[in-house]
């Protein structure tokens, strides 16, 4: 089984509970606004990321 999680429209911003929500997730996929770049690379950090601009 493959679990995904989605995120959206952080605007920049990571909210500290986000990443220990999801540090099991095989994938992350963004949606909306995301705000600095820098947060892409938490999340890849974490699992592959795709994002869908919104």
């Amino acid at each position: 089984m493959i679990t995904i999680a989605v995120v959206a429209d952080t605007h920049g911003l990571l909210r500290p509970e986000i990443p220990n929500a999801i540090k099991d997730v095989d994938h992350i996929i963004h949606a909306g606004d995301l705000g600095k770049m820098e947060i892409l690379d938490k999340f890849n950090g974490i699992a592959p990321t795709s994002i869908r601009p919104g």
